[in-house]
């Protein structure tokens, strides 16, 4: 990696830091990576797993919300959740939910690059906001699925 890529990495690491510092949101690093993490506690719904990268050789900001639950092992419960996932995202423009049985993991992502720029604060604030305002508006459901207390039909009659 070039001395330029890796400064305007870092740059960008820095404004993240300094948004989430103006959010009065603790976090913790990851060493040794352009990484930090930290959880958004929901007691009525579940917490979720925040972890915020920076792939410097693409020039991407990731940001990606993962759901604190263990995924039904009921058939009918993972086939909604997959239809569910899969109806969430033709909602988002920006943002989308990722489903995957096997890793048991559901949760919210985000991309943004940085090409020859520097991001403002409030561009990574925006990001942040895009993402918890995605959780807030369909975790419940998805954890309701999961658990087997909303139907899928009871879920699409929602957005009908």
């Amino acid at each position: 990696m070039d001395n330029e890529t890796l400064q305007l990495a870092k740059q960008n690491f820095d404004l993240i830091k300094s948004a989430l510092s103006d959010l009065n949101q603790d976090y913790r690093e990851i060493e040794d990576e352009f990484a930090l993490c930290f959880n958004l506690i929901d007691e009525n719904v579940c917490n979720t797993n925040i972890l915020i990268k920076i792939l410097p050789d693409q020039k991407l900001i990731k940001v990606m919300g993962r759901l604190d639950i263990d995924i039904s092992k009921d058939k009918n419960n993972i086939l909604a959740l997959a239809i569910a996932t899969s109806h969430l995202n033709f909602l988002y423009t920006d943002g989308s939910w990722d489903f995957s049985y096997h890793d048991n993991y559901i949760g919210v992502r985000l991309t943004t690059n940085y090409w020859d720029s520097l991001l403002s604060k409030d561009v990574i604030k925006n990001i942040l906001s895009l993402a918890v305002g995605m959780i807030d508006d369909d975790a419940l459901d998805l954890v309701e699925i999961n658990s087997g207390n909303l139907s899928i039909k009871d879920f699409l009659k929602k957005y009908d």
